[in-house]
């Protein structure tokens, strides 16, 4: 649903409060408050929403919340909208056709660059337009490759319960999505949403250590540290209270929650709050938070604050003092990290008694250095092997992803760059005469997730023979040779009568099959494990007619 100033007309020209002229130290620090004109065609008024960055649309998208101008039950939405991050940004609604997730607010989100999707799970609202209003533990995905399209995930295992107000981050090396936290219950469960391959629901054990159950937190994904970091919230499911607890979940193979704490103790610090926004801003390594509602009784503040929690050396907070026109304060609002002008960038959210339908820019304007990825690879029938150059990366870690020409980006392995930013990586679950692409997922400073340096490959089939039509009768050497299985790949020209024989080295057959009705191409023929031979040197045969092919191997005990 569109606001627009009365009698404007429907065409998006933005303009930028001027900034103020300001040293450019003291700008990148603590940056300058900026609004879009509200006079500027823009979603309704609403709260409760959430926003990721599409790196690869360069946009600001924003779905769902909560606001008056809806017409579904309990005013959610369950619209996606878009801000461009062109100069001047425009907002620009997305017409999703199929089916959608039903009208909800509060909901736990992720961003998953590999396939460039945005994810959803839970919140307050509706499965389906026209259900029930309740807690929700369904989970959806939005391709944004094309045209956008949603599609509800079904995963294996168990659900988490239906919850609102959670946190949640995707880990983009490993391809899954975590969170913790929410309403109803107070659940203090760590879940994990594996999305490498089928979606598979799982708990994580974090050894029985983790925050207490809380709503309204912030967290961001910090790549430097493979960790997500969570601040603030309200305890249990009251209304009032709330805490500036600072917690880390460490995203290697055994996640571990662990308190962290300022090293000055007596420092200044945010008070505590919940439903601010968060932000990792890559260029200074540091969480921005924003705003947030206080939860104490007879006070009732809507924060207009920022802090920057900085992540380099000893953790730090530092209140943050942008020039500009600081904007309401509020709670509910939704922000991201815009790389490409080195802002953070806000929509909305909940003040006294007022649904806000504003676009604040705290910008910084430090240009951003992106890395350099180049790649390359060789491929044999067994293995591709695989080598980058990753220049100007800001962590080591790297995630090595694999697609097949009608499949989807899928994480292999976590590979550490070394110290000259080498990565190399031996994938030997390649079948021959597939075709597959690579990509590695780094972090460097245009975001916590990047993809890039992909290397396309073709695996041999036997001989190299893929033209049939001209081919000769091929038969390849076993691998692995020694071994403890015979399985044998082999090109045939035609239909034509043709046996496959295992012989031992006195010349007897001890194993066989006829393979002439498998026809022309390439074939794979499992003739037998070790068990059924003794350990030792044997010989297999392909024959054809008068022709035939020969090849040795070595078989171990089983």
């Amino acid at each position: 649903m569109f606001r627009s100033h009365e009698g404007l007309h429907v065409a998006f020209a933005a303009s930028l409060v001027v900034l103020c002229m300001l040293g450019t130290a003291y700008a990148s620090e603590n940056g300058a408050w900026t609004q879009l004109d509200p006079a500027i065609a823009h979603p309704s008024d609403r709260r409760e929403h959430i926003a990721v960055y599409d790196r690869k649309g360069d946009r600001y998208l924003m779905f769902g919340g909560f606001g008056f101008y809806s017409t579904a039950p309990e005013h959610n939405f369950n619209e996606v909208w878009e801000l461009s991050m062109t100069d001047p940004p425009t907002w620009n609604l997305i017409t999703i056709p199929g089916n959608a997730p039903g009208p909800r607010k509060q909901v736990q989100w992720g961003y998953d660059v590999a396939r460039n999707r945005l994810l959803i799970f839970g919140g307050y609202g509706q499965h389906y337009a026209g259900d029930p209003v309740t807690w929700q533990n369904d989970v959806w995905e939005l391709k944004l490759n094309g045209q956008p399209q949603w599609r509800e995930l079904n995963p294996i295992g168990t659900a988490p319960q239906g919850r609102l107000a959670g946190v949640a981050v995707f880990d983009p090396k490993r391809q899954r999505f975590i969170g913790f936290g929410g309403t109803a219950g107070a659940p203090v469960d760590t879940w994990s949403l594996d999305l490498h391959g089928e979606p598979e629901w799982s708990t994580i054990n974090t050894g029985g250590q983790h925050p207490d159950g809380a709503y309204g937190m912030g967290a961001i994904y910090d790549p430097l540290r493979d960790r997500m970091v969570v601040f603030g919230g309200s305890l249990g499911a009251a209304y009032y209270g709330s805490q500036n607890n600072i917690w880390e979940l460490t995203l290697d193979d055994s996640p571990v929650w662990t308190q962290l704490y300022p090293a000055d103790p007596d420092a200044a610090k945010p008070s505590p709050r919940r439903s601010m926004t968060a932000a990792y801003d890559p260029l200074r390594d540091r969480m921005i938070i924003y705003g947030g509602f206080d939860a104490v009784p007879n006070s009732d503040q809507f924060l207009g604050d920022t802090w920057a929690l900085s992540m380099s050396g000893q953790l730090a907070w530092h209140e943050l003092t942008p020039a500009g026109t600081v904007p309401s304060g509020r709670d509910a609002s939704a922000s991201i990290y815009d790389p490409t002008h080195d802002r953070m960038v806000v929509f909305g959210g909940w003040t006294p008694n007022v649904v806000l339908g504003d676009t604040e820019f705290l910008t910084f304007g430090d240009p951003s250095t992106p890395s350099a990825v180049t790649g390359s690879g060789s491929a044999a029938m067994q293995a591709a092997s695989l080598q980058w150059d990753v220049q100007q990366a800001t962590a080591a870690h790297t995630g090595v992803f694999r697609k097949t020409d009608a499949g989807e980006w899928t994480t292999l392995a976590i590979v550490d760059a070394d110290a000259s930013g080498a990565v190399t990586y031996t994938d030997d679950t390649v079948s021959p005469g597939e075709h597959y692409s690579y990509e590695l997922v780094i972090s460097d400073q245009t975001g916590e997730a990047v993809d890039a340096g992909q290397v396309a490959l073709t695996i041999p089939t036997a001989l190299g023979v893929t033209n049939y039509s001209n081919a000769e009768l091929a038969l390849r050497p076993v691998w692995p040779n020694p071994g403890r299985s015979l399985d044998v790949s082999f090109v045939l020209t035609g239909s034509e009568p043709a046996r496959l024989d295992v012989v031992d080295v006195s010349g007897r057959v001890v194993a066989g099959s006829e393979v002439g009705s498998l026809g022309a191409g390439q074939h794979r023929v499992n003739l037998g494990s070790a068990k059924a031979f003794a350990p030792g040197v044997y010989f297999v045969r392909l024959s054809r007619g008068g022709e035939s092919r020969t090849t040795r191997v070595a078989l171990l005990g089983n």
